[in-house]
């Protein structure tokens, strides 16, 4: 009978441990750590809006850059040649300089004329001439200074074109490839610079339904770096994707990580585990 008794509680031990598996099975907690991948909130391949030969890059790969700063600048002597003719357009004053003279001088005619009607030494058709020469003179200067405020609209533009030639880093960052060298030819279509900022990083993991109302957006939870860190940095859960994944039964949720210090690369997997998770 001892050994029947036996038998019989090994049995019950046997189901107990399948029934526990499956119920974690049914909650969608059968692995304890679900992991996912580590990337840069901010990425960026860049380009040049137009073609031509590599003339300078003023960074090299690791260089850390601030916004707006050149990285790489095509050769663009062309452009500024036309730059410097626009430039000479927009600042010339000898034009406008003259026209305002000659209304100057028919407005001076003009009064002369005025007064020596008074005394009757001049008639009603020379005033009358002498005040159209004023208007003449008068939208003279007024078509100069439209003159001169198209080409330095023209000025704008040619440097807006010459600045289609530059790539210029999009945020602060490290520049972390640069696929080309001075002398190559680049297209529109090429990528030859990409710039991460790895200050702060991003993990995407697919989670349990059932974790669902066990997560608050804006409360940290401890991620576990993959080898070579090796070690737990506190996420910021950013966002809960609303929608999931009816086939898994999962939903998408997004991390944040700071990492001022550089310390973390950005490819490397992140893990949650299910169990460090409050009730």
């Amino acid at each position: 009978m001892s050994d029947v008794k036996m038998g019989i509680n090994r049995f019950y031990c046997v189901l107990l441990f399948l029934g526990t598996i499956c119920v974690s099975s049914a909650f969608g907690y059968e692995e304890q750590t679900v992991r996912g991948p580590l990337r840069p909130v901010r990425l960026a391949a860049l380009g040049v809006q137009s073609e031509g030969i590599v003339n300078a890059l003023k960074a090299t790969e690791g260089s850390i850059v601030t916004a707006g700063s050149i990285i790489l600048e095509l050769n663009d002597d062309v452009a500024q040649a036309r730059i410097g003719l626009a430039r000479v357009a927009a600042t010339a004053e000898g034009d406008l300089r003259q026209a305002r003279l000659h209304h100057q001088e028919a407005q001076e005619v003009l009064a002369r004329t005025q007064q020596a009607s008074t005394r009757g030494a001049a008639t009603e058709w020379e005033v009358r001439q002498a005040r159209v020469r004023v208007e003449i003179t008068r939208a003279v200067v007024d078509s100069a200074d439209e003159r001169r405020e198209v080409e330095k609209q023209r000025l704008n533009l040619e440097l807006a074109q010459a600045n289609q030639s530059l790539i210029r880093a999009p945020f602060g960052g490290m520049v972390t490839r640069i696929d080309t060298v001075v002398g190559a030819f680049v297209t529109r279509g090429d990528r030859p610079v990409t710039v991460a900022d790895l200050s702060v990083l991003e993990a995407v993991l697919f989670l349990p339904a059932e974790l669902w109302f066990r997560l608050r957006v804006g409360n940290f939870y401890p991620l576990l770096v993959s080898e070579p860190i090796n070690r737990k940095a506190q996420g910021l859960l950013r966002h809960m994707d609303p929608v999931m994944d009816a086939a898994s039964g999962r939903f998408r949720a997004v991390f944040i990580i700071e990492n001022g210090d550089l310390q973390i690369p950005a490819g490397l997997d992140v893990g949650l585990n299910l169990e460090d998770l409050p009730p």
